[in-house]
């Protein structure tokens, strides 16, 4: 059987998964700042901040070296609050990323305190006291095959309209 929403409130979440692969990913990633874009152009998936106020929206491509290998890659995590108008309790976390190495990258990245603090001084120095309710993170890392070896903080949007898994 399918699970359905209702049986995901109010409940702690962890979705791994695109909008290609996944419902609950897509309608999420369909009202965020940062979302996963098929770029037909390039023929890959993009990171894409359809927030920005430049006209066009920036991107996040992989990049692959001379023998068409990927040796970039790119991860998003979207964290918000599982609970329509509270800030305060469960949380869902939606993990994906561009190519098969992209959401390993943000789940090590989501796991390393380190990781973390570089994140929580981000957003101190953008003059926030508390780590948001509701916030997107891109993750870029190096890879090698299918495993990320290393991953950093390659931009982070809060979200002031968090989305639901409905």
């Amino acid at each position: 059987s399918i699970l359905g929403p209702a049986a995901l409130r109010n409940r702690n979440v962890v979705l791994i998964g695109g909008p290609n692969y996944s419902a609950y990913a897509a309608r999420v990633l369909s009202s965020t700042p940062f979302t996963i874009f098929e770029d037909e152009d390039l023929g890959e998936e993009t990171i894409r901040d359809r927030s920005a106020t430049s006209g066009a929206s920036a991107a996040f491509v992989p990049k692959r070296d001379s023998s068409g290998q990927l040796v970039l890659v790119y991860g998003l995590i979207t964290v918000f609050p599982n609970q329509t108008a509270f800030e305060a309790g469960p949380r869902a976390i939606i993990v994906s990323g561009v190519t098969g190495a992209g959401a390993p990258a943000a789940m090590e990245f989501f796991a390393s305190p380190a990781c973390l603090a570089t994140l929580r001084a981000s957003f101190s120095r953008d003059g926030l006291k508390h780590v948001p309710a509701s916030y997107q993170v891109v993750i870029k890392g190096t890879r090698d095959g299918a495993m990320p070896l290393t991953w950093e903080l390659a931009a982070y949007k809060v979200m002031q309209h968090p989305p639901t898994l409905e």
